[in-house]
């Protein structure tokens, strides 16, 4: 089926096949949107792994509710799966499940965008929006860093979801630039050794052993987050802490100046959480 469409915002590229997403995002600028709920498996079109040269996506690009599953990796590369890194561009409604990144050098990263656009409001655009990441990293002895995601421009990164499990002790979710500001996501980390995050109204859950919570600038609005995290040390560098809950019943450090302690059954207090000021918001 040949692709419609021009490439512009009006009259985006609509791809049908695997070969052809990667046709029409292969130039900056360019707008492509999958069609809806489709699944590409990528071991259908790369069985012995990701190439070295990774996968390169460009563009604005509506994922219109589909997945790209089974990517597996095993190499020193940066961005395997997703690099606009040198390109401006957005991502949105695409699903990356299933993923296996095995790190064979430091700072090699799973995930990366370059969202140089200023139409989402002050964080220079919106590189990750209503994505899920789901999948596997590993790393070997020699890698002292890697990570999840890498964000350049102060790209944010909004209402996403994290599935992540590391067998990696120096995987991190951030860059460690902390440009990359997760907004309204959802985040599952298991076994994560460090990790580096600017936060704003998330809820964050796992085991991380050190959490590093930052923000983008000291102009980051109120924090809204909720750590539910098995973890011995937490601190708060660049942030903003006020409005992070953080569930002393899991959490075995000392809590940042600023931050609140919370148990289980206040977690749960809708009239406690709001006698510390904390946002409530009421699901009909």
């Amino acid at each position: 089926m040949a692709i419609t469409g021009t490439g512009t915002q009006g009259d985006p590229f609509r791809p049908e096949t695997w070969e052809e997403v990667l046709q029409c995002t292969s130039t900056d600028g360019i707008y492509t949107v999958l069609p809806q709920n489709t699944i590409f498996n990528l071991n259908d079109y790369f069985p012995d792994g990701i190439p070295t040269g990774g996968i390169i996506l460009r563009g604005f690009i509506d994922g219109n509710g589909s997945s790209i599953i089974n990517a597996h990796y095993e190499g020193p590369a940066r961005a395997i799966i997703m690099s606009n890194s040198e390109s401006t561009g957005s991502i949105k409604n695409l699903n990356f499940l299933n993923f296996y990144l095995k790190v064979t050098a430091t700072g090699a990263t799973l995930i990366g965008v370059n969202s140089k656009v200023t139409e989402y409001g002050p964080y220079s655009g919106r590189a990750f929006y209503n994505c899920i990441f789901s999948g596997l990293v590993a790393a070997t002895s020699n890698v002292s860093y890697c990570a999840i995601t890498q964000v350049s421009d102060a790209g944010s990164i909004s209402r996403c979801a994290y599935n992540i499990t590391c067998v990696a002790s120096s995987a991190n979710l951030d860059t460690g630039n902390y440009t990359a500001l997760n907004k309204n996501c959802n985040i599952r980390l298991d076994h994560i050794g460090v990790g580096s995050f600017a936060l704003d109204n998330c809820y964050m859950e796992g085991n991380i052993s050190h959490c590093d919570i930052n923000s983008i600038s000291s102009n980051a609005p109120s924090n809204s987050s909720v750590l539910n995290i098995e973890s011995n040390s937490i601190t708060a560098s660049r942030s903003n802490p006020s409005m992070i809950l953080v569930n002393t019943e899991k959490y075995a450090g000392t809590i940042p100046t600023g931050m609140n302690g919370v148990t289980d059954n206040q977690l749960k207090d809708a009239d406690y959480l709001r006698s510390l000021s904390f946002p409530i918001i009421k699901v009909y």
